[in-house]
């Protein structure tokens, strides 16, 4: 377990709290499996998350995306919002899907995403760095090992409670 350091300036003095970090590793080596890890990690999601996903174009973003939806009760299929910026998806909880690829880092907050959604979970596709020091959020990171074999890194602010698919790792 890693500690990411936080500073706050109260009343002219530093503050300094830990967060305890958790990593865990995850593979896959087709769409249905990314969609497999996706509704696995669906499970240890609570009201409130984000789930950041970075990686590049063609990684398995939407794929990871659809696989958490699934997860959630989504009965609808996930399709990036590349154009609309953000998809609504109700299921046992109301789903955010954003994919800020056709937006600037620095316009971001237009999206809708600096408003609270605290009985929801957010998905937010090509997801700013700044977002990632949200309290809530979990971020993942997918490499494209080859055409077909995907690797996922999941940082999460607190423990999980997954099956052996995903591995707690040391960073």
């Amino acid at each position: 377990m890693l500690s990411l350091n936080h500073q706050f300036i109260v009343s002219a003095k530093i503050f300094q709290m830990t967060t305890p970090i958790h990593h865990y590793s995850a593979g896959s080596a087709s769409p249905q499996g990314t969609r497999r890890l996706g509704r696995i990690l669906a499970r240890a999601l609570l009201p409130g998350d984000w789930v950041l996903l970075v990686g590049d174009l063609g990684a398995g973003k939407t794929v990871l995306a659809s696989g958490i939806g699934l997860g959630l009760g989504v009965p609808d299929r996930f399709h990036s919002p590349s154009f609309t910026i953000c998809h609504l998806h109700q299921g046992t909880l109301p789903v955010e899907h954003y994919d800020l690829y056709r937006v600037g880092w620095n316009e971001w907050p237009q999206t809708g995403l600096a408003e609270p959604f605290p009985g929801g979970i957010r998905i937010v596709e090509w997801a700013p760095p700044e977002l990632a020091e949200e309290p809530e959020s979990l971020l993942v990171e997918i490499a494209v090992q080859d055409m077909r074999h995907r690797k996922f890194r999941l940082r999460s602010p607190r423990p999980l409670r997954l099956p052996t698919c995903w591995k707690e790792v040391l960073p």
